[in-house]
């Protein structure tokens, strides 16, 4: 796996840390390090304090409530695992200086007049755009194969550098500024963003270009466009990179060919005043109108455009029937490819319930065999469910159910030769059985709940009930046009039969108080369960008309001699069984209805089951008899065109049925290819905004922490591929779906939790980082003059010999390399940057260490030889976070402004004789007089006695420090002139740094 790989060249271990810094690009961090500097001012940003400020952002994310509260919280889950977070007030000020760009050109000189438009400055963003995304490119973007979307972020601000905003009720945030983003539509892995500006028509095209997307044979890259990109001019410009594209065309100005009525009569509307000659074009566009009516079907319309050189592009009209919203909807798309424009996607729906289907193929069980070998032998299966969008397409075209009845009732038994007339009025009322939509009322829906625990009640309450099957829609093998849908088939014992016999299972369920009142006197009349025949007067007492003519058309297309009919009520619980009647059809009764119903179903729906027409899939008008109307064959051609396909679907190679998994609904494939890509940024927002917060800022920073949460959802998906999905594929023995794989990573680690243990991990590797390294300044890293400084630097690492101990300041002094670092003078370096040398706490907060300058006052020196006067203490709780040596801030004596922080980075030679000299003469004296250090102990604290303690100035203050013109005396520290070289040769280490702790320069952190 590449992304391994690169991993280990770094020499580094694989694991989540590793993933996200391979992620982060270090650049784009140092130009992010550099522009915050540049805003912060004063105090400067620290090596390693960006990426603390990210991680402890991040951290603080698991926490959505104030920031005091959330930093609360997360210091003491900090303390908890022994790590350090930023201070809240230095995370506050970074988070607000936050840019992403320099810092010059933002506001108009002096001399020049030019307006400074906000579009033309956030334009200067675009370096940043593609550097933070550049390493995510290179690592996750396989230009092979892929999936890629192309949609706009709305980036919620009001803040008052927002240049244009979008209101939008579906977008979160309601307002701001939009980008447009490329992410991947299978992982939702962002690639990239690119802000708009206004008047800028190439924002697309250089968000593109920023994925280096080769346009030879080799890419396999298909682009999906959001809504809002669909327009011709846009899928041509992709066409010509050799893209894949597919999108649904713009409501304006997408120049797509088709149009629907709505688009056609406002156009007619809008040329009403024309002249005559110039509405001619009416009739050139009328071949290019679709349809309207509520029956029609789903159908598709193809045209297509070549330009030399590039792809061809495919222009598809789609009218959408199995809307669950709407009864119709057109649906218009650009595509670069001819994808089977005249195919459909079946989607599976999920099985619910635990009964055994008929015909699903799922359980080998020798009774099942058995029953649907009885049901084979005089109907066949066309599906296995019911009220899944199969049943729905199939059922049509077929007389089955109440309109069974209706159409037996038509025929006349006198003259069973039907009219057109009365041919065309009974088709009429077909379709709208059909195909028109019947909304479900309360009612009807408490009582489909009550079918299934109706069910169980009756495996558990009657011991002549063997077993209830579900089974779908029926087909009469006497007559196609013929169909029935019962809600089961049961194995029941019968007196007289030796062996169960099976008969359909119809269930109807009270729920109104008066049909239960009406369902509970005709039990109590006749008994729980009832047995009677088709013609007598229990029957007709116990089960309603429209019920008996359904069970006598359910008895005729499956051949049963029985049939089980169930009251059950819902209220007063579900499933309370009020009657079981069992019905015996005689085969005079049947083969009576058969006769009827055939007599009128075959003039009426026996031109749509031929077999010519049926192996043709189309119906065309030769097909129709003279009295259907032109209206209704509009509606029948469109509908035939879906049920012919999946009636051969389903249809073996041998003439038997075998129906499909129960489906969800129908798609076209453009359609499902579609959806199956759309949704790639949506899901990387909503990842994002999982490991994001509300915080008040400019609109700049708001965007910039957009795309750094971009990336952190692309190492969680890449951390998933290495830790999750590599080693279960090792196991597999065929490759998954892209289900199952969404499946695996459902159950994987969630964003929430990679986020917090990410940066725990993270925050940990800093503060060791920090103790142990010291990272090159960014002027220094882009300067190739400082190659020499940056190798020199290397081996001192090597070598561990960094931070200095013994004979520090003697090294400092007369080594060249620490000489430049320690006086700021080599190339690149500007003092007032402050980039290299910043005062900062130790890790312990109360410890006083010794300053490298004036530790020896502390001694019995006179007080003419103290760098500090009178003032003895040389104790400090601050150092050098470059030069890593304790330094005080205490005034020099002959210095105004000069302390010891100061002098030791101004002055490239200090008189190390001078304090030898001083430290020579503390030892002759205490050998001279050994009570003499009791006698200065004593007066040391009674003068300390006599001083009032002085306030401390705060932290931030003690920090800061101001150059003055005012050098320190020469004569007093250091001598710029001459410097005997020879005798600090001799001199020994261990003297010059008898007193220091090796522990002194070691666990500090930051301090902001």
């Amino acid at each position: 796996m590449r992304l391994t790989s690169l991993i280990a060249q770094r020499g580094k271990t694989v694991n989540r840390v590793a993933v996200l810094e391979l992620l982060l690009d270090s650049s784009a961090i140092y130009k992010l390090e550099e522009y915050t500097t540049e805003m912060l001012v004063n105090p400067p940003l620290a090596p390693f304090e960006f990426k603390e400020f990210l991680f402890t952002r991040w951290f603080r994310s698991r926490f959505n409530v104030s920031n005091d509260v959330a930093f609360a919280e997360s210091m003491k889950n900090a303390t908890s695992h022994n790590i350090t977070l930023m201070e809240r007030d230095r995370f506050i000020a970074i988070q607000s200086c936050t840019r992403g760009y320099a810092q010059a050109g933002r506001t108009a000189s002096v001399e020049s007049n030019a307006w400074m438009q906000q579009g033309a400055l956030l334009r200067k963003m675009k370096e940043i755009e593609v550097a933070l995304f550049a390493r995510s490119v290179d690592v996750l973007l396989h230009i092979e194969s892929g999936f890629i979307v192309l949609d706009d972020e709305l980036i919620a601000s009001r803040a008052a550098d927002v240049e244009s905003k979008v209101v939008s009720n579906r977008k979160r945030g309601k307002e701001g500024p939009v980008a447009d983003c490329v992410a991947c539509s299978m992982l939702s892995t962002c690639f990239g963003m690119r802000l708009r500006v206004k008047n800028d028509s190439s924002n697309v095209a250089r968000l593109l270009d920023s994925l280096c997307i080769p346009t030879n044979a080799k890419c396999g890259i298909e682009l999906a466009f959001d809504r809002g990109y669909g327009k011709l001019p846009a899928v041509l410009a992709a066409a010509e990179r050799n893209l894949d594209v597919i999108t649904i065309a713009g409501t304006l100005g997408s120049r797509h060919p088709f149009n629907t009525v709505e688009e056609w009569n406002a156009a007619v509307q809008r040329r009403a005043h024309y002249p005559e000659e110039i509405r001619n074009w009416e009739l050139q566009c009328r071949r290019w109108l679709l349809a309207n009516d509520n029956f029609l079907g789903c159908e598709v319309r193809v045209a297509k455009r070549q330009k030399p050189d590039s792809k061809t592009v495919y222009a598809i009209a789609l009218r959408d029937v199995f809307n669950r919203k709407e009864a119709m909807k057109d649906l218009k798309f650009f595509v670069t490819q001819n994808h089977k424009p005249y195919t459909f996607v079946a989607v599976p729906k999920p099985l619910k319930g635990s009964n055994v289907v008929l015909f699903s193929g799922s359980t080998k069980d020798a009774t099942i065999g058995l029953v649907e070998g009885m049901i084979l032998q005089a109907a066949e299966p066309l599906t296995c469910g019911q009220r899944c969008a199969d049943w729905f397409l199939m059922k049509s075209m077929l007389i089955s159910g109440t309109m069974a009845g209706k159409v037996a009732q038509a025929v006349d038994a006198n003259s069973p030769t039907m009219s057109g007339e009365q041919l065309s009025n009974l088709l009429q009322d077909c379709i709208a059985s059909w195909f028109g939509r019947h909304k479900s009322t309360a009612i009807m829906a408490a009582g489909s709940r009550n079918e299934e625990p109706t069910i169980q009640k009756l495996r558990s309450s009657f011991k002549f009930i063997r077993a209830i099957y579900e089974v779908g829609l029926l087909r009469w093998r006497e007559n196609r046009c013929i169909g029935v849908s019962p809600d089961g088939v049961c194995l029941i014992s019968v007196v007289g039969e030796t062996q169960p016999v099976p008969c359909c299972l119809e269930i109807k369920s009270r729920l109104a108080d008066t049909t239960v009142r009406t369902a509970e006197s005709t039990a109590t009349k006749h008994g729980l369960v009832v047995n009677c025949v088709f013609g007598d007067d229990t029957i007709k007492d116990c089960v309603p008309a429209e019920i008996r003519a359904q069970m006598l058309h359910q008895a005729l297309v499956t051949n049963f001699e029985y049939g089980l009919f169930v009251t059950s009520k819902g209220k007063g619980g579900e499933g309370s069984l009020v009657q079981v009647v069992v019905i015996q059809s005689p085969v005079a009764i049947r083969m009576t209805h058969g006769l009827v119903l055939c007599a009128a179903a075959t003039p009426l729906l026996g031109f749509l089951h031929g077999e010519h027409v049926v192996r043709r899939g189309v119906l065309i008008d030769d097909d129709f008899p003279p009295w259907v109307k032109v209206p209704q064959r509009a509606i029948l051609k469109s509908r035939a065109k879906l049920y012919f396909a999946h009636l051969k679907l389903i249809t073996m190679a041998d003439g038997t049925m075998k129906p499909t998994k129960p489906l969800l609904l129908y798609k076209h494939s453009a359609q499902h290819r579609y959806n199956k890509q759309k949704p790639g940024l949506d899901m990387n927002t909503e990842l994002s905004d999982k490991v994001a917060f509300n915080s008040k800022g400019s609109f700049e920073s708001k965007y910039v922490f957009r795309m750094m949460d971009a990336i952190l959802v692309n190492a969680w998906k890449a951390h998933q591929a290495v830790f999750d999905i590599t080693p279960w594929l090792a196991t597999l023995e065929e490759p998954p779906s892209l289900a199952q794989v969404r499946r695996k990573l459902h159950c994987a680690e969630s964003i929430e939790d990679y986020t917090w243990k990410t940066s725990l991990e993270s925050l940990a590797e800093l503060a060791s980082l920090r103790r142990s390294t010291f990272v090159v300044p960014n002027l220094l890293r882009d300067s190739p003059a400082n190659a020499v400084f940056i190798q020199q630097f290397q081996k001192y690492k090597e070598n561990n010999v960094w931070p200095m101990r013994r004979g520090a300041m003697e090294k400092f002094v007369k080594d060249p390399f620490l000489q430049r670092l320690r006086t700021s003078s080599f190339p690149g370096y500007e003092h007032k940057s402050g980039l290299v040398h910043e005062l900062v706490k130790t890790a312990n907060e109360g410890a006083r260490r010794k300053c490298i300058l004036c530790f020896v006052s502390k001694k019995d020196v006179p007080e003419e030889s103290r760098l500090h006067g009178k003032e003895v203490s040389s104790n400090s709780s601050f150092m050098c976070r470059t030069c890593m040596v304790c330094l005080c801030k205490k005034r020099i004596c002959g210095s105004k402004a000069k302390s010891c922080y100061d002098v030791w980075h101004e002055r490239k030679n200090l008189d190390l004789e001078a304090t030898k000299q001083r430290k020579r003469l503390l030892e002759s004296r205490e050998q001279e007089d050994p009570e003499a250090d009791k006698r200065r102990k004593n007066s040391a604290n009674a003068n300390s006695q006599k001083k009032s303690p002085s306030k401390s100035p705060g932290p931030i203050q003690e920090a800061q420090f101001q150059d003055e013109e005012e050098q320190p005396d020469d004569d007093e520290l250091v001598e710029e002139d001459q410097e005997d070289e020879q005798e600090g040769d001799k001199t020994d280490e261990d003297d010059i740094d008898a007193e220091e702790t090796e522990e002194q320069y070691y666990d500090y952190v930051y301090f902001p």
